[in-house]
């Protein structure tokens, strides 16, 4: 199994016509699809797409002192978050991710 000529990290032949497959990383676009079998090679044109991820801007927060569940907007660009994370630590308090969501107390 192969994504525009790359090997899948990992697949698994569910049936004689379901693999389940793990893309390798690559840009976004399409790409064409081939998987290869002793008889031979199956290939579809431009059969799976890379979609871009979301860009996080820096975030910054003031918050009262000794307040509790104070949300963090965050900025992004290109697309939605499907989870977030803390790349480095608040500078007072203590931040936490949880899903989509950061709070700060």
């Amino acid at each position: 199994m192969a994504f525009g000529g790359t090997a899948a990290s990992s697949f698994v032949v569910n049936n004689a016509t379901q693999i389940t497959a793990t893309s390798p990383a690559r840009s976004a676009g399409a790409v064409n699809i081939s998987v290869t079998t002793a008889a031979g090679i199956g290939a579809a044109d431009s059969a799976y797409t890379y979609v871009a991820a979301p860009i996080a801007g820096a975030a910054s927060a003031t918050v009262a002192a000794n307040s509790t569940a104070n949300a963090v907007t965050l900025v992004l660009s290109g697309g939605t978050a499907t989870s977030v994370a803390i790349a480095s630590p608040a500078s007072h308090g203590t931040a936490t991710a949880s899903g989509t969501s950061i709070t700060y107390t």
